[in-house]
């Protein structure tokens, strides 16, 4: 039995393993911080590639040496000349080999071992390498091109299960030593178990055989060993107290009923969820019964109170009023352009409520994009009016806490690489309806002309083209935003968009970032859906600085919706955090929600959030003031009497904790009152300048930092939203202006809060507003009736 480790930063894990030829010798010795040796192992081992315990595992051949990698490639590079890694890019796949041969990591990028290697592979060599384990022997011939990979039965398998265990020792001791809130001594106690388990495993290394029994108990510890390293690492992440977790759903993901809405609603609040985005107007179809569109097919709800004798068939009104009593907000996630989907490629297919002289068609003359997918013409005018009458009854209809515009594009164009006068045929490029033609073909006085011709022939009108539709999109996305605020003028307005704003404005014509720093969104969700953290990191400074905090960054994340490791997800949660993000937003539901028994990976993907970002209850950024506020100084009060101030050299942390609670006396009625809430936060930080234990300062610098940038948003969206300044020149002084008051903070015992969202500039609760908004709303029905009515009139007779 192993002693306890009471101190893991003073224990030393040493581990030994030596090349000599094609002779392993291997020493395992781990420490306690006392010297007292209390597991060891060593063998000799001749390698022999013939001998019965070993095996071929993979042989990667036309390796290329220290190059760029390419599609499909596997390519070589060392030490010498790569000391900082491979530097590739997050689509593809990595393992470390370190100057012993061993594999000492996966991941989609890996840091590179003191004389080791890094192999890395793209497209079918990714996925190979994928398959490799840790402790895998791994040999590289640089004149035959050539990479063998060898597993011994017991010695790769033990090996591998110390490099985890290394792996797992190296994450506490981080997160220990710097001071994050996690479970120390539940975390020690997986420790344990795992230096049980080596030396267990280490027993069966007696001179015999393995026996089948043996072997299948090697392998089980192998997998918990693995299974509980990555709990160790899901646990000690730092934990964020105001963070947004914001998570993209599709209803049928769970059962279309009370119950299970429930049950969906107490699963994801278990993940640590805050917003939901759920999918509202889905493919052109709008999910609830409506005057303007035909219901989406899938959610057309029959029986008697499905969801319940309170909310009848109304799925919405039973998921937002549940979730609001789960303290989870919930928006509406719109395909805005999306004109339904036609696996025949016929204008028969298109929604009953659409004109099919508004369905773009592509360069060769065909109606669907990216396989079934059709796609609106926004530059016609009926178009906008159409998406006008659909966003002001969805905007009416419920209580939501903000619209996420998405698809608001169009499909994906090649165009820009085109060549003048080549093949069209995989020319990939959209919006050729007679309206748009028309109307561009005049805007460039080239009336009459054929656009398919001059598009082939002329780089000029190639561009020309782009740019004209780039401007609808622009347009549109003016238009809904005005209306939206118009309507409910608090309600945040948010946008999923392409990761890459270059990319997005050259291929799909969506120019977002101009919308950004035109002031005309309040949140923006870039979809990164990659596995590599670097990458992550590098969109969200870079989003971050464009945006010139006009609007707030929660990144998009799918790297579990592609199949990579639940851990990705977490990393690239707290890189965007780190880097002055508000938070996340995950792809999506069905990564950690099944119905009925889940896979190992949605199991891990649940896991992995539970014990990171739902460790303990998160404050979302987009709650009322004063919940950010008290919630984040009573957590700071509580870390520095639990955490920080055992760790000693904390002698000024009773006048920190005076001026903290200085903090939560800030009168906060209106959006005029954030400069002396930013006054009084900038009072604290300068002060926390004193505090002698460095690593106690930069835990509560991180806190507040989090906090003033976000204070810092919301005097800007609020300057914004309310007509103050337009996001350009020098930004006017928010005390100066008057606002409406911040709703009142009741919030409920389920964690519903009265004030937050388009009800934190308004002083009434929302049973006010839902009398207001009914009457408005009813008012706007008996318009949106009649032009139901005659949109039906027009698709009967277009049929």
């Amino acid at each position: 039995m192993t002693n306890k480790l009471i101190l893991h930063n003073a224990r030393k894990a040493v581990r030994r393993i030596l090349t000599v030829g094609l002779v392993l010798l291997t020493t395992i010795t781990m420490l306690t911080s006392g010297g007292t040796q209390v597991f060891a192992y060593e063998f000799d081992y001749e390698f022999n590639p013939n001998d019965p315990n070993v095996s071929l595992v993979k042989t990667f051949t036309n390796v290329r040496h220290e190059t760029q990698r390419l599609a499909d490639e596997v390519v070589y590079f060392g030490y010498e000349n790569y000391p900082n890694g491979s530097g590739t890019n997050g689509y593809g796949f990595e393992v470390a080999i370190n100057s012993q041969g061993y594999i000492i990591e996966k991941n989609v990028n890996v840091a590179m071992p003191e004389n080791g290697f890094i192999v890395s592979g793209h497209g079918v060599n990714s996925t190979a390498l994928q398959t490799l384990e840790l402790g895998d022997i791994v040999f590289y011939d640089e004149v035959r091109a050539e990479i063998k990979v060898y597993r011994h039965a017991l010695y790769s398998l033990l090996a591998g299960c110390y490099f985890n265990y290394e792996a797992a020792l190296g994450y506490f001791n981080f997160a220990k030593n710097n001071l994050y809130d996690f479970d120390v001594e539940g975390t020690q106690a997986i420790l344990n178990d795992i230096e049980n388990r080596l030396q267990t495993m280490a027993s069966y290394d007696d001179g015999t055989p393995l026996t089948t029994q043996e072997m299948v108990q090697l392998t089980l510890n192998k997998t918990k060993i693995a299974d509980l390293t990555n709990e160790v690492q899901y646990r000690t992440l730092p934990f964020r107290k105001v963070e947004a977790v914001a998570m993209w759903h599709r209803p049928t993901v769970a059962n279309l009923s009370y119950a299970g809405t429930i049950a969906f609603l107490d699963h994801i609040k278990q993940a640590g969820v805050n917003v939901l985005l759920v999918e509202t107007l889905w493919n052109s179809y709008p999910i609830y019964e409506s005057e303007v569109a035909e219901t989406q097919p899938l959610m057309k709800i029959t029986g008697t109170d499905v969801f319940g004798p309170e909310y009848g068939n109304d799925y919405l009104l039973c998921l937002i009023t549940e979730a609001h009593k789960r303290g989870i907000e919930v928006h509406a996630w719109s395909q805005t352009m999306r004109g339904g989907t036609s696996d025949t490629g016929s204008i028969n297919d298109i929604p009953s409520h659409l004109k099919p002289e508004w369905i773009q068609r592509n360069y060769q003359g065909g109606l669907t994009f990216d396989g079934p997918m059709m796609y609106l013409d926004p530059a016609n005018p009926e178009v906008v009016e159409h998406l006008k009458a659909i966003y002001r009854e969805m905007v009416l209809k419920y209580d939501w806490d903000g619209i996420e515009l998405d698809y608001i594009r169009y499909p994906y164009s090649n165009l820009p690489t085109y060549i003048s006068n080549s093949s069209t045929t995989d020319l990939k490029d959209g919006g050729y309806t007679t309206y748009a033609m028309n109307e561009f073909l005049a805007s460039i006085g080239r009336t009459g002309a054929n656009l398919r011709e001059l598009i082939k022939t002329n780089s000029d009108i190639r561009r020309q083209w782009t740019e004209y539709r780039a401007s609808k999109i622009t347009d549109m996305v003016d238009v809904l935003a005005k209306l939206i605020r118009e309507l409910k003028p608090d309600l945040d307005i948010s946008m999923a968009v392409a990761a890459s704003h270059t990319e997005a404005k050259t291929n799909y014509m969506q120019d977002w970032m101009s919308w950004v720093q035109n002031g005309w969104i309040d949140t923006y969700r870039p979809m990164a859906y990659l596995g590599s953290v670097e990458q992550i990191e590098r969109f969200a400074k870079q989003y971050v600085a464009l945006a010139n905090q006009l609007s707030a960054l929660e990144m998009g994340l799918g790297s579990a919706y592609e199949g990579f490791p639940a851990i990705i997800n977490q990393l690239q949660m707290e890189v965007t955090y780190v880097n002055k993000g508000i938070g996340s937003a995950i792809f999506a539901s069905q990564q950690i929600f099944s119905i009925g028994t889940a896979s190992k990976a949605v199991q891990e993907s649940f896991k992995a959030m539970k014990l990171h970002t739902a460790r303990y209850e998160k404050i979302s950024p987009y709650d009322h003031i004063k919940t950010i506020v008290d919630g984040s100084m009573d957590y700071l009060l509580d870390k520095i009497d639990r955490l920080y101030a055992p760790a000693g050299n904390f002698d000024n942390k009773e006048t920190l904790k005076t001026i903290i609670n200085n903090v939560k006396k800030v009168e906060l009625k209106s959006p005029s009152d954030y400069p002396a809430l930013e006054e009084a936060l900038l009072n604290l930080r300068g002060y926390n300048s004193q505090t002698p234990n460095e690593t106690i300062k930069t835990r509560i610098n991180e806190d507040l930092d989090y906090l003033l940038n976000l204070i810092d948003l919301r005097i800007n969206r609020a300057l914004i939203n309310h007509g103050y300044w337009n996001g350009k020149g020098e930004r006017p002084d928010i005390s100066t202006f008057e606002f409406p008051e911040f709703g009142r903070v009741t919030t409920t015992p389920g964690g519903e809060s009265n004030g937050k969202g388009f009800f934190s500039f308004l002083n009434c609760n929302k049973s006010d507003i839902a009398t207001v908004t009914g009457i408005l709303g009813t008012l706007t029905l008996l318009f949106l009736v009649v032009r139901r009515k005659r949109y039906e009139k027009n698709s009967i007779s277009a049929a």
